[in-house]
């Protein structure tokens, strides 16, 4: 069963709030389990789908420290910090799209759009930016088209590592 079956299923009968579930022992051992299997096959969409969704998985695949890159009209601050007090991871996934963590809820969430690069080096960059749909839905669950997109971008630079990679550093662009 895949682990968004496995969600529906748990969050439908319960009405489980998905904080719940993240912290249940048998979805953190499937999440761990989905990236192992994933960093082994080299598999960057795969990782970079559960690295999204799992408070465990960012544990187990971040750095000891991470660097915050936060770009704005007024500059840019660097700052680096124990990966483990990092509470603000910016993206989530919200009805099967890529969204930013801040707006995961049912009334206002803003969907991004996900481009991974994988170097000659095995470094992967996820790159992202806000994008508006214009809700012209041709069947199914699709938002529709883009209508604007470039907003806020931002990105997350993973390392290699023997066995995988770890992430390294956030960046944001801040409105």
């Amino acid at each position: 069963m895949s682990r968004r079956a496995c969600l529906i299923a748990l969050a439908v009968p319960f009405a489980a709030p998905l904080a719940q579930a993240q912290e249940d022992p048998a979805f953190v051992a499937m999440d761990l389990g989905i990236a192992a299997t994933a960093c082994q096959a080299r598999d960057v969409d795969s990782f970079v789908e559960v690295f999204i969704q799992s408070d465990a998985v960012r544990k187990a695949y971040s750095a000891k420290e991470l660097t915050l890159v936060s770009t704005s009209d007024s500059g840019r601050a660097v700052t680096t910090f124990a990966s483990d007090s990092y509470a603000d991871f910016p993206l989530a996934i919200f009805d099967y799209y890529y969204t930013t963590a801040q707006g995961v809820d049912d009334t206002g969430y803003t969907h991004v759009l996900i481009e991974k690069n994988l170097s000659a080096d095995n470094r992967l960059r996820v790159d992202w930016v806000r994008v508006t749909y214009d809700g012209n839905s041709e069947g199914g669950d699709d938002p529709g088209a883009i209508v604007e997109q470039g907003a806020e971008p931002g990105s997350l630079l993973f390392y290699p590592t023997e066995t995988c990679w770890e992430l390294i550093q956030v960046e944001t662009m801040l409105p």
